[in-house]
């Protein structure tokens, strides 16, 4: 907004609010939303515990991501699980497919997730606008997932 500012442009910002998860002891929110003064479009999300409503930290109990610089990237040993998805979801989409470096970007690319109802976990990556519309949400198993989740802290928080 504060580039629109003295441009001749004006500027918008909308987001959409989705619970991806409601049990007793967290909600899993996704915040969808886009910004126009440019045009650029994000998915993300975010785990609350449900009295406090303080964040929950998801990646602490489903251990799928590497942490570094204030950001949490997808662990290379599930970047196989996460290829086939991102194959799946651009199967319509060939120009995603040009070059290496989206093989590299799902390694390399910040994430949020969010867990669904059958302990899958949904990644939302954080891409520059030229990838943007190659990562749509994509998915990783919970067979694939089980190896890295900490059973006794997804139970304090009744999760999946």
């Amino acid at each position: 907004m504060e580039n629109a500012r003295g441009m001749d442009a004006s500027g918008s910002y909308g987001a959409v609010l989705n619970k991806a998860l409601e049990i007793s002891k967290a909600v899993v929110i996704v915040v969808s939303g886009s910004m126009m003064c440019g045009t650029s479009s994000y998915q993300y999300a975010i785990a609350l515990e449900a009295t406090s409503g303080k964040r929950l930290d998801l990646n602490s109990i489903y251990n799928i991501g590497v942490r570094q610089d204030d950001h949490v990237f997808l662990r290379p040993e599930l970047a196989d699980s996460a290829t086939e998805s991102y194959r799946q979801a651009n199967a319509n989409n060939k120009s995603c497919f040009e070059g290496t470096g989206w093989q590299d970007g799902l390694t390399n690319f910040p994430i949020t997730f969010s867990t669904q109802s059958d302990a899958g976990i949904a990644l939302y990556y954080a891409t520059p606008d030229v990838s943007a519309a190659c990562f749509p949400t994509l998915k990783v198993s919970q067979r694939n997932v089980a190896p890295y989740r900490d059973a006794k802290r997804a139970a304090e928080y009744a999760l999946p």
